[in-house]
């Protein structure tokens, strides 16, 4: 049974089932620093090589940021970063 509207937020409560996402639910962009923050990442912002967008580190469970890249593409990479966290740790 969903037990919210974004299908994506239904599939991170399967994984996470004792965290409440109703009120990033219903979201037309869905905060994704919001869940990190549920989710107790941490995002950082930095100055990266050219053509590294960001990425994520296990051991301390955060993402990093391309500092010089757009807000829009800021967005996609902490997305793209919490997918693979949700994937794979």
């Amino acid at each position: 049974m969903e037990k919210y509207q974004n299908e994506g937020l239904n599939i991170i409560a399967e994984k996470y089932p004792d965290i409440d996402f109703s009120d990033v639910d219903g979201k037309i962009v869905v905060p994704v620093g919001a869940i990190c923050e549920k989710l107790g990442i941490n995002i950082i912002f930095a100055n990266l090589e050219v053509g590294n967008h960001g990425y994520y580190e296990p051991r301390t469970k955060t993402i990093f940021v391309n500092d010089n890249e757009s807000a829009t593409r800021n967005l996609f990479t902490v997305a793209h970063e919490l997918g693979h966290y949700i994937l794979h740790y």
